[in-house]
């Protein structure tokens, strides 16, 4: 952008250096040129000093968003597709230390072009200038890799310019707008393309008459809802040059009735939004946390605790760590206790498989069972053992002595978007993968999870059928089904949710290297 904002000002090459010697910093100073507004969003944040996302989009050089460890990223989401000429970041200290990143941009949030590899800030705490070619996108993404100092990518304020739109056609309006719920925290939105669908570049979502989210094709899902409450929803067409349409017929849903507590509170401990009672918390120091005390208000301020932006429940488990016996992994990890009054080992506390005995399933907590939850993964390891860099357990169905089901969510480094399958286990202890959206041998697919990207999962045992549903926010389930072994009829089994952390090495220079996860919604029924 500045070599033609130079050339269209007839200066001569002398008078072309002086400017972009003197004015660097300026560049958005030209006619036409603007700054685009935005809201930001980020792979993962600083809780100990609320440095998340919204922080860098504040204008303030005082507040900033900080993310640990490389490839950690702050977004911004300009609302539609934009020309986006330059960039403009100030950086947290930036006067004593020298920060390394990449600017990507993309139309659909999916599929990014890298604009700026290994650019680096100069020493200074203002507002600095990072140029390229002339692009139109509607997310602009910086990939930090830490500075001269320390790992931490620290931003005090992000901005992205481009140049005024002139276009104002607006497309026509989809149509046969329809809502429903699927359960007590998810409705389902779906509705025809617009008829000027060549030119349109996406659909935007909104509830209540509030902006909630864009999609390219023609259905949504709204998760992390209150249970047994009536929601609204409107949708248009936008084009490239952000034009709207006039919105499509209001369509509204009631969530089912559910046993969580509604909205989330960031000032109340887990158990004031998530129903605890049938659970118990195994950390990553091999301790436990019974029902009573974990219902009852109870957090810890490294390893569990309410996320005080969103008000998730969230998990972290360091790399190395204490073990429970009969495993070499850390976790932060929920254990379903149907009885808490009951032994671990009883079949009251538990649950069995419809196809298992009539004696059995009378003593048994539930029969068959279904767990629903709603999260996303903000971090998983990064140094160690090649092997094991980047996967993480987030729900499984545990048995006496073996698994039913570990449900991974795994992405390297290297990476852009996680894989999730999962491994199952007969009675012998012989473990066979099951892939889902890419798998152990199918990394970074390419309709993968991002880390800070909202997903749904269900994992659901009738009898012997194992049935796994994923579900991206915003996009298109994905189900797998497992025939499990009939030697699990009889055998107690329970759910878990949380991080299980499947590293268990670390190189990093202070050990600090761990998985962390936030949870917005988690259920667990035994019809």
């Amino acid at each position: 952008m500045m070599f033609n904002f130079t050339r269209k000002l007839g200066l001569s090459a002398f008078g072309i250096a002086m400017l972009l010697s003197s004015a660097f910093g300026t560049v958005g100073s030209a006619a036409g040129e603007v700054k685009l507004a935005g809201t930001a969003s980020a792979s993962t944040y600083d809780t100990r000093c609320t440095c998340d996302a919204s922080q860098a989009v504040d204008g303030s050089l005082s507040t900033r968003w900080s993310g640990d460890g490389d490839g950690a990223w702050l977004k911004l989401d300009l609302g539609s597709n934009k020309t986006v000429a330059f960039v403009k970041m100030a950086f947290y200290n930036g006067s004593s230390r020298t920060f390394t990143f990449d600017v990507q941009t993309s139309t659909d949030n999916s599929v990014w072009t890298t604009r700026l590899s290994g650019a680096q800030s100069t020493q200074n705490n203002n507002l600095q200038t990072f140029d390229f070619t002339d692009v139109t996108a509607r997310y602009v993404r910086f990939v930090g890799y830490g500075n001269t100092s320390n790992t931490w990518n620290s931003y005090t304020e992000v901005e992205a310019w481009g140049i005024s739109g002139t276009d104002t056609t607006a497309p026509t309006a989809p149509g046969n707008l329809t809502a429903a719920a699927v359960s007590s925290s998810q409705i389902n939105l779906s509705w025809t393309a617009s008829t000027d669908n060549v030119g349109v570049t996406g659909y935007d979502v909104y509830r209540g008459g509030a902006f909630l989210k864009t999609v390219t094709g023609t259905s949504a899902s709204d998760t992390g809802l209150a249970a047994s409450t009536t929601y609204s929803y409107t949708v248009k067409a936008k084009d490239a040059a952000g034009n709207a349409s006039a919105a499509s017929n209001t369509a509204t849903a009631t969530t089912q009735a559910g046993s969580g507590s509604g909205t989330l509170d960031p000032s109340k401990p887990p158990s004031g939004n998530f129903d605890l009672t049938k659970w118990k918390i195994t950390l990553p120091d091999a301790s436990e946390v019974q029902p009573s005390a974990l219902s009852s208000g109870y957090t810890h301020p490294d390893w569990f605790y309410t996320d005080p932006v969103t008000g998730g429940m969230v998990f972290v488990s360091p790399n190395i760590g204490d073990t429970t016996s009969n495993s070499s992994y850390t976790r932060s990890e929920l254990r379903e206790m149907l009885n808490p009054s009951a032994g671990t080992k009883s079949l009251g506390n538990n649950f069995v498989t419809s196809t298992s005995s009539s004696a059995s399933q009378s003593q048994a907590g539930g029969v068959d069972g279904t767990m629903k939850a709603t999260l996303r993964v903000d971090r998983v390891s990064t140094t160690g053992d090649s092997s094991k860099v980047g996967r993480v357990v987030v729900g499984q169905i545990h048995g006496p002595d073996t698994e039913v089901i570990r449900l991974y969510y795994h992405k390297r480094p290297s990476d852009s978007k996680g894989a999730i399958y999962f491994g199952t286990d007969d009675l012998s202890n012989n473990n066979t993968y099951v892939n889902i959206i890419g798998g152990p041998s199918s990394l970074n697919p390419s309709n993968g999870i991002e880390l800070g990207q909202k997903w749904s999962y269900e994992i659901k045992l009738a009898g012997l059928q194992l049935t796994v549903t994923i579900t991206p926010e915003g996009g298109s389930p994905t189900t797998v089904t497992y025939t499990i072994p009939s030697g699990y009829n009889d055998k107690y089994l329970y759910y878990k949710a949380g991080v299980y952390n499947q590293n268990n090495t670390d190189t990093s220079s202070d050990q600090s290297d761990h998985v962390k996860a936030t949870f917005f919604s988690l259920t667990h029924t035994h019809p």
